[in-house]
């Protein structure tokens, strides 16, 4: 839980919060694991967006495979199935997508091997936003959907796979948060990094996802990324 990240966020919850809640208990830490490449392996959120998004920061933990070269992260569409916003990796590019014209950025700066990172994208309105890895500011950008709000009330989020059955993931994903402000600093990234199972700040949180899985993935109790990881966001 993020005690110290932003006033913002802790006033932006009281009116945010996910229309549906797991039951998942707030003091275990979670992972899903996906043990291979399968169209059925996925988890599908039990909750969907309960605002409009006009700035989002979306943080997460994850470990892909060695040898995937296309990972779909986070994916949103509306009833229909249409996309709306996507996160996913094409070999060393970290992607963010609207779906739609000037609604799309990317960087290279995802390295291919197999240990766990932390991942931070933020976005607002405005049209600017950025990408941290492991803690460091790696791309930054302007007017991207500028003016562009992110619908609530859509379909559900789904992790492990994008509209294509070329990005699916192999892996472990864990702690993904979604807040409603952009963040701008290193300090709140690091706290970000801590959030973990049921963040109050987020307008979805990581106790949204673990009890959506699908085919062979598989939720792990009682992990806890700062004994599986080397790296030091101190």
């Amino acid at each position: 839980m993020i005690l110290g990240i932003l006033p913002l966020l802790l006033i932006h919850s009281a009116h945010s919060a996910a229309v549906v809640r797991s039951t998942v208990e707030a003091d275990h830490n979670w992972k899903l694991v996906w043990p291979r490449i399968n169209t059925g392996d996925f988890v599908q959120s039990t909750a969907t967006l309960s605002r409009d998004l006009n700035a989002l920061t979306v943080s997460f933990w994850v470990k892909d495979t060695i040898g995937n070269t296309h990972s779909g992260y986070l994916y949103y569409t509306d009833p229909e199935g249409n996309a709306l916003m996507g996160v996913y990796r094409h070999e060393s590019y970290l992607d963010l997508n609207f779906f739609g014209p000037n609604r799309h950025t990317h960087c290279s700066c995802m390295s291919t091997d197999s240990n766990w990172k932390h991942i931070v994208m933020t976005w607002s309105g405005t049209g600017m936003g950025a990408f941290w890895v492991n803690g460091k500011k790696v791309h930054e950008f302007a007017n991207m959907a500028k003016n562009h709000v992110v619908p609530s009330h859509q379909g559900p989020l789904y992790l492990g796979k994008l509209n294509s059955k070329a990005y699916l993931f192999q892996g472990e994903l864990a702690y993904l948060n979604i807040y409603a402000v952009n963040i701008s600093t290193t300090e709140q990234v690091r706290e970000l990094s801590r959030a973990s199972t049921d963040d109050p700040a987020a307008v979805l949180s990581w106790a949204d996802f673990v009890q959506g899985a699908h085919g062979e993935v598989a939720l792990v109790q009682e992990f806890d990324i700062y004994t599986s990881s080397y790296i030091d966001l101190e």
